[in-house]
């Protein structure tokens, strides 16, 4: 199995997440009053460190 070389998020519902992008979007994706920080900052970095 390749993904036991990598960095996942493995969910209870055994859902895979490759990216660390997508892997926060997950986890903060149930908490509004932060999604939008989360958002900011991910923008930020394709943004900027690409």
């Amino acid at each position: 199995e390749t993904y036991k070389r990598y960095p996942v998020l493995i969910t209870s519902d055994g859902s895979l997440y490759f990216s660390s992008n997508a892997s926060c979007r997950y986890m903060y994706s149930l908490n509004k009053d932060v999604s939008f920080l989360i958002d900011s900052w991910l923008e930020w970095e394709s943004t900027v460190l690409e």
